[in-house]
């Protein structure tokens, strides 16, 4: 994304192929979020709720409102729609020739329309620009506890309601962990949501336009992951771990 923003910032702005177009597109479509929704239910929030999805030159910042006054079921499914809203992001990006490398976690953030603070951003900003390094999306250490406590809790919830295993299972397809143990966005899962797209396709074209050698290398295991066979789905004891 940056590249292209360097270099073709200059093309004329009714230009669809114009980055700003394109960047503007992609927010666009993420915000409507509602094709995302299997259930109409209460437990999801609507458009007037908090979901803010901010374009900051190559950047995309997507804050998501989880309080203490949902229920732990409420919980897991409003995150499991916001897995959904990345993973929606992810195949936008590809579609417009561009990849992703991001972070995701949990805590407590002061953000409005026009600012956004905290040591939870902080930490995401770190995991992305110091440890993501390929193209991937890390799950925090404070995400990965959140979810450990809603899986460890698995038996009561289901007494409690019974399509919870239900959302445990979604949330067990949309992660994977990765080879050096941290828990990701799992690029197979945007298989299904892009449809009939080509997306390995668009990506093996991305990795051989690349003329550095190491930025093309950084296309490879997400390539591989995405050809590779359904990795085994994540269980309780797979979180909580770091």
């Amino acid at each position: 994304m940056s590249d292209d923003i360097r270099k073709n910032w200059g093309k004329p702005e009714s230009d669809p192929e114009h980055p700003l177009n394109k960047i503007l597109a992609i927010k666009t479509k993420v915000k409507d979020f509602e094709f995302l929704v299997r259930d109409k239910s209460q437990n999801f929030p609507n458009k007037n709720e908090q979901i803010r999805i901010t374009s900051m030159s190559d950047s995309f910042v997507i804050r998501f409102s989880v309080n203490d006054l949902l229920s732990d079921c409420q919980k897991i499914i409003r995150l499991t729609l916001f897995l959904h809203i990345v993973s929606a992001l992810w195949v936008y990006c590809i579609l417009n020739g561009y990849t992703v490398r991001g972070a995701i976690s949990i805590g407590d953030v002061y953000w409005d329309n026009d600012s956004i603070i905290g040591n939870t951003f902080i930490d995401v900003y770190k995991l992305e620009s110091t440890v993501a390094k390929n193209s991937r999306i890390i799950i925090s250490s404070e995400m990965n506890k959140e979810l450990k406590k809603l899986f460890d809790m698995q038996e009561s919830l289901t007494t409690e309601w019974q399509e919870f295993p239900i959302w445990l299972e979604e949330v067990s397809s949309i992660l994977r962990k990765d080879v050096d143990g941290y828990l990701i966005l799992n690029p197979k899962f945007m298989l299904s949501l892009a449809k009939d797209n080509p997306i390995i396709e668009l990506l093996s074209e991305m990795k051989n336009k690349v003329a550095d050698n190491i930025v093309k290398e950084k296309y490879t295991p997400l390539i591989h992951m995405l050809k590779s066979e359904n990795s085994p789905p994540l269980t309780a004891s797979d979180f909580g771990r770091y």
